[in-house]
């Protein structure tokens, strides 16, 4: 997809990147988006202050319930710098109890395959696989509520 900038989406619309690898726990992970699934992809930097405000807050939603019926939230753990703040992530995001399926993006290619441009980033993909959204900056539990809300509208 093309990188992320403000205003008019071109990548809204087209199909999402399959992404593979090793989740946080170490074992392999798929994100398939069309796979029948609207997913919500949360992209985290570890030292990013602004990710760790959102984790605490995506986390605090999802246990108030207000992760909709047949929604996939999943991340990916991206920018990982060992020199940086909360090294490796997956302690740091295990230490937050975040509690979607994390893929650990060692090189940067799932943030470039996606257009990151900022972090947090979020892309939401309907069960078609099609970008429907994409965003950066920190989110309101009420912005997620909408946001993510609207994939099953």
């Amino acid at each position: 997809l093309a990188p992320f900038t403000t205003g008019l989406d071109g990548a809204v619309g087209r199909q999402a990147p399959e992404l593979s690898g090793t989740s946080i726990s170490g074992e392999s992970m798929t994100i398939e988006p069309g796979d029948g699934t609207p997913k919500a992809i949360a992209f985290l930097a570890h030292w990013c202050p602004h990710c760790q405000r959102e984790v605490p807050t995506v986390t605090q939603w999802v246990e108030e319930g207000n992760l909709p019926d047949g929604v996939e939230l999943v991340a990916v753990t991206t920018g990982i710098d060992r020199n940086r703040p909360n090294f490796p992530p997956q302690e740091w995001l295990e230490r937050e109890e975040f509690p979607a399926d994390t893929l650990v993006d060692g090189d940067n290619a799932a943030a470039r395959a996606y257009g990151l441009s900022n972090y947090p980033y979020w892309v939401l993909v309907n069960g078609e696989g099609e970008v429907v959204q994409r965003w950066s900056g920190e989110t309101s539990p009420q912005q997620l509520s909408e946001r993510i809300g609207g994939l099953v509208e």
